[in-house]
């Protein structure tokens, strides 16, 4: 696999697959209709204050890891077809301050709960900020809040499971910071191939379900409204829990998902952010949360198999 260190030079744009600008279209359609669109955000409530400093060196790691972490969006000017412009080098980054924001907010729990429905009701233009957005909300009497945010349609193409493993394990080793670089996995022409079935074959597959006696899998996106379409719907009580979901969590929080378990809980959180289930759901209300999916995990496993409702491709999460 081809290094960006050794490359002549970046290539300059990283298209997305189909699937990625069907949901891009979709993600519009709701924007346009005053919907909140399809963004994933996931928090963390740490025990104390978080090593600002000590994450941001390890999110400009992660852009020389994976250089479309520090893309922007570019529409094309005809087609108006999307796709990630990437840094000219490794090292022509975009100022930290453009993906890590810390605040300090008044009014303790509330106060920070408050914001945080703020910050995740706006819009981010991902024509001027990196797509992967973290937020460190200062202000509840146990320690920070971290806040993360990015397009569905980045972390559906691009692993977001990798990207948050590997932006835990640079926060927690500081010698891997500087020496950190890419793979070159925007360089691959054969992401499909990567996968236990490419792209093509799944589709092909969801297609032709049916003339068998199967059932064919649901992929509507926004030809329902949310309230009737059950994938949609799912997707939105996955990522963004309720008021008894994030009390049950909040209770519990410390345990699980502590400041010294930072990698435990961005695993978890990966696995819900891209929209994946491990077993039935552990309860009546059908929704999972970072605790299930820790506590359910078989630990002789490496990894639980997963499912992507959207590419309908089993995949295996790393541990």
């Amino acid at each position: 696999m081809e290094r960006l260190e050794n490359s002549n030079r970046v290539p300059a744009l990283v298209r997305f697959n189909p699937l990625d600008t069907l949901l891009y279209a979709a993600d519009e359609r709701r924007r346009a209709a005053g919907e909140p669109g399809g963004d994933i955000h996931l928090y963390l409530e740490c025990e104390g204050e978080i090593d600002a400093a000590g994450l941001g060196d390890a999110l400009r790691a992660l852009w020389r890891t994976f250089p479309v972490t520090a893309a922007r969006l570019h529409r094309a000017r005809f087609t108006r077809r999307p796709a990630w412009r990437l840094p000219e080098s490794p090292d022509s980054l975009p100022p930290i301050e453009s993906a890590l924001t810390i605040s300090r907010v008044a009014g303790g729990h509330a106060g920070v709960g408050a914001a945080m429905e703020k910050l995740l009701a706006g819009r981010v233009d991902w024509t001027q900020r990196p797509p992967l957005q973290i937020y460190v909300l200062r202000g509840a009497s146990n320690g920070d809040t971290v806040v993360m945010r990015w397009p569905h349609f980045l972390m559906d193409a691009r692993g977001g499971a990798t990207l948050l493993e590997e932006l835990a394990a640079l926060y927690a080793s500081r010698g891997r910071r500087a020496a950190a670089r890419s793979q070159g996995d925007e360089l691959r022409r054969d992401f499909g191939a990567l996968r236990p079935a490419g792209l093509g074959e799944a589709l092909r597959a969801l297609r032709t379900a049916g003339r068998d006696g199967q059932s064919a899998p649901e992929l509507r996106l926004c030809e329902e409204a949310p309230s009737r379409d059950s994938q949609w719907r799912l997707r939105l009580r996955v990522l963004r829990f309720s008021p008894d979901e994030a009390a049950e969590i909040r209770a519990n929080a410390l345990r699980v998902c502590g400041f010294a378990r930072l990698a435990d809980f961005l695993r978890a959180a990966g696995i819900v952010a891209l929209h994946r289930t491990v077993a039935p759901p552990p309860d009546e209300r059908g929704t999972y949360t970072t605790l299930h999916l820790i506590d359910n995990r078989r630990r002789r496993d490496p990894g639980p198999v997963c499912h992507n409702v959207f590419s309908v491709i089993p995949v295996r999460i790393p541990t």
